[in-house]
């Protein structure tokens, strides 16, 4: 006996695959109202992995993503993330985020991932590393302290972190050991020597 599937069973009684205009969208809409249904999930006939989430009054613009395994990543990661709302988006700026999402998911970069801020060395210091120092009841955190506001502060606060490199350090460092040696005994920072 041959082997026969069952035809496929429509969820809706209307066709989910569109192509996504202003009048097709608000045609779904009224027809997920007429039909008494809550949300109904209609696909974009022609760009694939774009859908929407029509509501009876609204509908939402998803991305679906997957990152690629060959980037080395062990597990191949996937999922959704909204792109859009209809009415306050227009489908070509739904359908140019859906391009920047699938970019980003090519480039190995998960989409829903936080984009980090840029933090200055005085901000990292002032947001991680004393918070860390005091959690940890570091005993030499008034030393630490002390030290970097009378010599890091000045010369390496304003810099991003990613923009600080050995070379930089490096010349901060020799800068002071020559300025230390010159310090008269009176300045207690590298502020007051400069101001002097």
């Amino acid at each position: 006996m041959p082997h026969c599937t069952p035809p496929k069973i429509r969820k809706t009684p209307f066709a989910t695959v569109i192509d996504f205009t202003n009048a097709s969208l608000k045609e779904a809409c009224q027809q997920v109202q007429s039909h008494g249904l809550k949300q109904v999930r209609f696909y974009s006939k022609g760009v694939k992995g774009l859908h929407a989430e029509v509501y009876p009054t609204r509908a939402t613009f998803y991305a679906t993503y997957s990152v690629p395994r060959r980037l080395g990543i062990q597990a191949r990661r996937g999922g959704r993330i909204a792109v859009g709302v209809f009415g306050l988006h227009t489908i070509a700026q739904a359908r140019a985020e859906f391009m920047e999402v699938r970019r980003k998911a090519f480039a190995g970069i998960d989409p829903k991932a936080a984009v980090p801020r840029e933090l200055t060395y005085a901000e990292f210091h002032v947001e991680h590393y004393r918070v860390q120092c005091i959690s940890r009841q570091k005993k030499i955190l008034q030393t630490d302290l002390g030290r970097y506001g009378k010599w890091i502060e000045l010369e390496l606060g304003r810099y991003l972190l990613p923009q600080m490199n050995a070379t930089g350090i490096n010349s901060w460092w020799s800068k002071c050991r020559t300025l230390a040696w010159q310090l008269p005994p009176s300045a207690t920072s590298l502020a007051s020597y400069r101001a002097a």
